[in-house]
C-alpha cells in the first residue's frame, strides 16, 4: 500500500509539473481580471507583461525544466536501473548538467519578475540553495559509491524541482 501511495504521488508531481510548463508556453496564466486579492489588478498586470517581455529567460528555464520533468521518472525506475545502468548513468549526468541552468533561471525569474511579489522572490532565493544543494550533495553521495544517500538525496531534489 506504501509504495502504491509513493507511485501516486510520483505521479501526480509529475503531472502537474508537466501541466504546468504547458500552460506557461501555450500562455495559459492567470489572467489579470480575475485577481480581485490585493495587490490587486494594476500590479498583476505589471507582472504579467514583465514576464511576457523576456520569452528567452522563460524559456530557457522552462525548456530544461520540460525534460527534467518527462525524464526523470525513468531514473527513479528500478527496472531501468537494473537493466539499463549505463544509459541511468548518462541520463543522471545529463539531468545534473541541467539542474543548475534550471536553479539559476528560477532564482533570476524570482528576483526580476516575481509573479507572486516578495514571497515569490524569498521562495525562489530558497529553492535555488535548496536545489543546488541537493545536486551537490547527490552528486557526492553517488561518487562515493553511497547509493542510499544519492537516493534520498535525488528524492529530494525531485520533490523541490517539481
Amino acid at each position: 500500500m506504501r509504495l502504491i501511495m509513493k507511485r501516486i504521488a510520483f505521479s501526480v508531481l509529475t503531472a502537474v509539473s508537466i501541466i504546468a510548463i504547458i500552460a506557461h508556453w501555450r500562455n495559459r496564466l492567470p489572467s489579470p481580471e480575475r485577481m480581485t486579492r490585493p495587490p490587486g489588478y494594476e500590479w498583476f498586470t505589471v507582472q504579467r507583461n514583465e514576464y511576457h517581455s523576456r520569452p528567452w529567460l522563460t524559456n530557457l528555464h522552462l525548456v530544461p525544466a520540460f525534460v527534467y520533468a518527462i525524464t526523470v521518472p525513468f531514473q527513479f525506475s528500478t527496472t531501468m536501473r537494473a537493466k539499463h545502468l549505463n544509459a541511468h548513468r548518462m541520463i543522471g549526468r545529463f539531468l545534473l548538467a541541467t539542474m543548475p541552468i534550471i536553479a539559476l533561471t528560477g532564482l533570476i525569474m524570482g528576483w526580476v519578475m516575481p509573479y507572486g511579489g516578495l514571497l515569490e522572490t524569498i521562495s525562489a532565493s530558497i529553492l535555488f540553495f535548496l536545489v543546488l544543494a541537493a545536486t551537490i550533495k547527490g552528486y557526492s553521495a553517488i561518487r562515493h559509491h553511497d547509493i542510499k544517500n544519492h537516493r534520498a538525496w535525488m528524492i529530494r531534489l525531485f520533490a523541490w524541482c517539481m
